[in-house]
């Protein structure tokens, strides 16, 4: 009853809030469309049932769903008091995972609450830029605001030290893009830059995981046994499709040759079945996508709500764009998820949240109530 007097309630909406509330649906529904072949063999061989993973995903959904009906039936001021504490709480979860957290694949990155695992990094990027777009859009060069900018550092350098390079960058360069267009100093932010790069070849330089990485990206086939497997089995996986793909569920990589195949290397499988075609359309999805974002983005007039709107699709398109350039051989190897395709609760809680941010500050000046 709930979700028919949403839909109904979404009619009433403007035009660009529509467009972006079932471009989400479609991005959700053909995500889930894509998991269902990927994680087949790897759920039926870990757990005896071909559907594990898909289960686990549409139940994370729901709850990514009433999310997003909660949020999109708050006032914003609701929603910076939630962002704030829910800021707090991950930003504390990060710093736990490096006295407590539970290390996963040489990673301290996750937080077990009961049976459950929760990731704080991934769950503090909508926190993350509900607080900037609060911080940047009502700067004042006063030292109390340069403790907040001192916290967001700090909470970037805390995931650094999980390790966890690549969502420490995410975030790094979220909080740079959200400082530029919020018409702070060029030259500083400039500064800032050239610091952040020389932090990131450091990290690279001293962790010799990293480096590998790194070297294994410039020349995959020299390191095809060592860390350049994944990359190699990647681009077999899309050159094996060609143009039309071999056909929904023959992929043959994603059967214990290709690993992590149901999230950071998903985009993978479905370059194999689908083919360009099947590619080709994602890509068209999320440009779309940033197409209509971009214009909610040129309509906001409120500084604050112009900076939530960005932030969130620069989260949502970056990490898009990264996770099909790793499984293309664009980008080095990193572990982002590819948002509402790659298995993972924490993801699609943190992807749902920053969507309904943004359908919430593109009808701003519409008033919406979820009748219960």
């Amino acid at each position: 009853m709930t979700s028919f007097l949403f839909f109904r309630h979404a009619r009433r909406w403007n035009l660009d809030a529509q467009w972006i509330h079932w471009l989400t649906f479609l991005w959700v529904s053909v995500g889930l469309w894509m998991l269902t072949s990927a994680s087949c063999a790897s759920a039926y061989d870990e757990f005896g049932d071909s559907l594990y993973y898909v289960r686990r995903q549409i139940l994370w959904m729901s709850v990514g769903f009433c999310q997003y009906c909660l949020i999109l039936g708050s006032s914003m001021d609701a929603i910076l008091m939630i962002g704030r504490w829910g800021f707090v709480l991950t930003w504390v979860g990060v710093c736990y995972t490096l006295i407590g957290g539970i290390a996963i694949n040489g990673s301290s990155r996750w937080v077990a609450i009961g049976p459950l695992l929760f990731q704080p990094s991934e769950l503090v990027k909508p926190f993350l830029t509900l607080e900037a777009a609060s911080l940047f859009s009502q700067w004042h060069p006063r030292s109390f605001w340069w403790i907040r900018v001192l916290i967001l550092i700090l909470l970037v350098i805390a995931i650094l030290v999980q390790p966890n390079l690549s969502t420490a960058t995410l975030c790094a360069s979220l909080l740079w893009f959200m400082a530029w267009m919020s018409g702070r100093p060029r030259f500083q932010l400039l500064q800032i830059a050239a610091g952040g790069v020389l932090v990131g070849c450091l990290s690279i330089f001293f962790r010799s995981y990293q480096r590998e990485r790194v070297l294994s990206f410039w020349n995959p086939w020299g390191y095809s046994n060592e860390e350049g497997y994944q990359l190699v089995q990647s681009l077999l996986a899309v050159g094996s499709g060609g143009f039309q793909g071999v056909g929904w569920g023959l992929s043959h990589q994603k059967l214990f040759y290709l690993p992590i195949e149901s999230t950071d290397f998903i985009f993978s499988v479905v370059s194999e079945e689908s083919g360009w075609i099947g590619s080709i359309l994602i890509v068209i999805l999320v440009m779309t996508y940033s197409w209509v974002g971009a214009s909610i983005v040129m309509r906001l007039r409120d500084p604050r709500d112009r900076l939530i709107a960005l932030g969130s699709l620069f989260l949502l398109l970056g990490q898009s764009a990264i996770n099909i350039g790793v499984c293309l051989g664009l980008f080095p190897t990193t572990g982002l998820p590819f948002p509402f395709i790659s298995y993972g609760g924490n993801s699609i809680l943190s992807s749902s949240f920053l969507v309904a941010l943004l359908v919430r500050v593109s009808r701003r000046k519409v008033r919406y109530v979820i009748n219960l």
